[in-house]
């Protein structure tokens, strides 16, 4: 019984290492998503679900993959950041950059906390993606934030 449960157990080591090093040598999180931001909770009046589109474009910024280059627009601009990746997750924030639309603050700026999770692809790069970005708007009375939850496919 315990020489069972020793190969079992060695069974199991040996899989998760087989899996981390598949992950290592990597799924690629590059090319252009077409996003939808879907609103969550905010203090800008927006009703909860409203969605927005958004193109997130992302490109490997070191031959692991481990850091990617967001290059990210939207109505309103365009916006870059770096996003590294920590687990499974891509993370990194946005700005600041001026947020023009206060009305009682023109210095007002904002940052975008981003995590993005590859959900679909294709053995070799990501073809789909979730995640969430929490934008915060700085110095500005008006309104301060709003979470989104992010949802993406490869164009």
């Amino acid at each position: 019984m315990r020489r069972t449960t020793m190969a079992g157990a060695l069974s199991i080591v040996v899989l998760v290492a087989l899996a981390s090093l598949a992950f290592a040598k990597g799924v690629a999180l590059e090319g252009k998503f077409k996003v939808t931001a879907t609103v969550g909770a905010n203090d800008f009046g927006i009703d909860p679900g409203t969605k927005t589109k958004n193109t997130y474009k992302f490109k490997c910024a070191n031959d692991a993959c481990t850091q990617v280059k967001l290059t990210r627009v939207d109505a309103g601009g365009t916006y870059k950041s770096t996003l590294k990746l920590s687990g499974s997750t891509y993370s990194g924030t946005e700005g600041p950059y001026p947020y023009p639309s206060c009305p009682d603050n023109g210095a007002a700026t904002f940052t975008v906390d981003h995590k993005v999770k590859i959900s679909d692809d294709d053995g070799d790069e990501a073809t789909k993606i979730s995640g969430t970005a929490a934008t915060k708007i700085h110095d500005c009375d008006f309104a301060s934030f709003v979470d989104y939850k992010v949802k993406g496919k490869l164009k």
